[in-house]
C-alpha cells in the first residue's frame, strides 16, 4: 500500500504546519532516506532506535535495511502515523511508542545504533544525550544533528514554512530564551529548541566516552556507495553563519 492514503487519513487530524510537514517529508521516496542512512553506516545492524521519529520517514528507511527498529516520539499522534506507515509499507520490524528522550523505556545497551535527526535540540539536550548513550551498546553507532546560529537567522529573515499555527520569528525568540535559560539551569519550554554550539556537543560526546567523532554539514558525513555526494536537505551555512550540522560517533 502506498503512503498517499496514510497522509490523507491523518491530514484532517493535524494542524496546518504538521499537515504540510507530513506531506513534505513523504514527497521523497523512502529509498532516498534509506540511501543516506546506509551512507552513515545505519544498515545491517541489529536493533536501531529512531529517537524522536516525527512522522517516521527515517524510521521506514531504517526498517528497510536493519533487523529491528524501535521509534519514539513525544507526540502520540505522530506515533500513530509511524505505525500506519509501517503497516502500509509492510515493515514488520518497525514498532513505535510515545516517549521522551530523557526517559526511554529500554534497558541499558539495548541498541546497536541510535539515530536522532532534528530532535536533540528540542529538549534538555545533555540529559537526553546521556539517556541515548545509556541505551546504546558499546561499539554502537550514534548519529545526531543540530541547528547552528545561521539556521535561526534564516528563520528570522526568510520565515520558512510559515503557517497559521506556526510563526518562525516567534519560534526563534523562544529558542534564544530557552538557550539562555538552559545555560543557567532554569526550566525550559520544550519543543522550541536550544541553540547548541557544535563544539559543545562534541565535547559532551567526548565526555560520555565516544570515539571516532566526526562532524560536518548536514548529509556531509553520509557516503554513497558510488563515491558521489548527496545533496543536503539543509544548507551547512547561511552566509557566514553555521547552518545545520551533524555528528557521527561510536560508543567505546
Amino acid at each position: 500500500m502506498p503512503i498517499g492514503p496514510v497522509i490523507e487519513r491523518f491530514r484532517p487530524k493535524l494542524g496546518e504546519n504538521d499537515a504540510a510537514f507530513l506531506a513534505r517529508v513523504y514527497s521523497r521516496p523512502i529509498e532516498d532516506y534509506a540511501a543516506r542512512l546506509a551512507g552513515w553506516g545505519f544498515s545491517d545492524l541489529g536493533r536501531v532506535l529512531d529517537a524522536g521519529c516525527g512522522f517516521g520517514q527515517w524510521s521506514a528507511g531504517l526498517a528497510q535495511q536493519n533487523q529491528a527498529v524501535e521509534s519514539v516520539d513525544v507526540s502520540e499522534e505522530r506515533v500513530e502515523v509511524v505505525r500506519a506507515v509501517a503497516e502500509a509499507l509492510e515493515l514488520p520490524g518497525l514498532s513505535a511508542c510515545p516517549s521522551r528522550l530523557d526517559t526511554l523505556p529500554f534497558p541499558d545497551a539495548h541498541f546497536d545504533g541510535v539515530f536522532c535527526y532534528g530532535v536533540l535540540f528540542l529538549t534538555g539536550w545533555r540529559e537526553a544525550l546521556a539517556e541515548l548513550t545509556r541505551v546504546l551498546a558499546p561499539g554502537g553507532l550514534l548519529y545526531l544533528n543540530a541547528n547552528g546560529f545561521g539556521w535561526y537567522r534564516h528563520m528570522w529573515y526568510d520565515q520558512p514554512n510559515r503557517a497559521l499555527d506556526y510563526e518562525p520569528r516567534e519560534h526563534v525568540a523562544r529558542v534564544f530564551d530557552n538557550t539562555w535559560r538552559y545555560e543557567r539551569g532554569l526550566p525550559i519550554e520544550e519543543g522550541f529548541g536550544i541553540l547548541i554550539e557544535p563544539e559543545e556537543l562534541e565535547a559532551e560526546l567526548d565526555g560520555l566516552d565516544y570515539g571516532a567523532i566526526e562532524r560536518g554539514a548536514e548529509s556531509e558525513l553520509s557516503r554513497p556507495a558510488d563515491g558521489s555526494s548527496f545533496e543536503p536537505f539543509f544548507p551547512g551555512r547561511y552566509g557566514e553563519e553555521l547552518g545545520v550540522y551533524e555528528l557521527l560517533a561510536r560508543k567505546r
